[in-house]
């Protein structure tokens, strides 16, 4: 029982991440369309200012989570304007490797400024884990579950505001959205902004976990089984589909004798959602008709 609840934690807290780091992306394809393969990179930028503030600067850890939001929100201003706004109107298959390069050039960046070595945070929990009964659990898991629900709910909470309902019109009709003066521009510059946040949000949390290397971003290529099980366009897909990945691969990791299969287990996953549900757990079955 104790091992059974051990494996829950570690996979809600693991989930979280991915649902937060899904959320991002899932933003900005409702606002603007478009299919950011950048995001685990976003993420991996976000960990290493945060780390600079904390650890090169002296800032105060907590401080330094804070300063560093304001930072990836900057971050994804600068790129919305610079790399995606002269994309408009062109191709989508420009657009997508247009976030491809931009992957690259983040991590190269990254690489560039920090170096390849891995690092770690300064101490600021607990060393000793949690101990409930039987069950042991580490701080930096509950750490990680705390900041990815409280965005979670930030999320949700953003979405029934004037601006949230803003991004939900731009999404479902841009031309309608100019119609009734809202400005597209404006809401294309805050997806960004506020997708870097979350993004810089998960990029902590998974640090806090494990350790900081330029290897961290590649977990962004996790979110994409869980925009497909959730729905590409459901926020609530996202988070649901981000918790189940997660306990799916603590358990898979547990009890199938194969050390390499928790690195695919979430793709088989995609394999199968693609084929028996293409639109996902929440998504919309969308129909065109000729």
């Amino acid at each position: 029982m104790e091992s059974l609840i051990q494996l829950v934690v570690t996979g809600l807290a693991t989930g979280a991440i991915y649902a937060l780091i899904a959320l991002g992306m899932v933003l900005i394809f409702k606002s603007t369309g478009v299919f950011n393969i950048a995001q685990g990179q976003l993420l991996l930028v976000g960990a290493f200012i945060c780390f600079t503030l904390s650890s090169r600067l002296g800032v105060p850890f907590w401080a330094a989570i804070l300063l560093t939001l304001p930072c990836a929100f900057l971050l994804g201003l600068l790129i919305e304007r610079l790399c995606l706004r002269p994309m408009i109107g062109k191709p989508l298959l420009g657009v997508i490797i247009m976030t491809l390069g931009l992957a690259s050039l983040l991590k190269g960046l990254t690489v560039t400024i920090w170096g390849p070595q891995t690092r770690s945070f300064p101490a600021y929990l607990p060393s000793e884990p949690l101990h409930i009964g039987k069950v042991y659990i580490s701080y930096e898991y509950i750490f990680a579950f705390g900041i990815a629900m409280a965005l979670i709910i930030g999320f949700t909470l953003f979405f029934r505001t004037k601006l949230g309902l803003a991004m939900r019109v731009v999404s479902e009709d841009q031309e309608v959205a100019q119609a009734t003066g809202i400005r597209v521009g404006m809401i294309f510059g805050l997806a960004w902004a506020v997708s870097a946040m979350a993004a810089a949000l998960g990029g902590i949390s998974l640090a806090t976990i494990s350790a900081l290397d330029y290897n961290i971003g590649d977990v962004g290529l996790l979110a994409f089984p869980v925009i497909v099980l959730g729905g590409l366009e459901s926020i609530p897909g996202a988070i649901v589909a981000g918790l189940a990945v997660g306990l799916l691969e603590s358990f898979a990791a547990r009890y199938i004798p194969l050390s390499a299969f928790q690195v695919v287990f979430p793709y088989v996953i995609l394999i199968l959602v693609l084929i028996v549900r293409p639109y996902g757990l929440f998504g919309q079955k969308r129909i065109e008709r000729v």
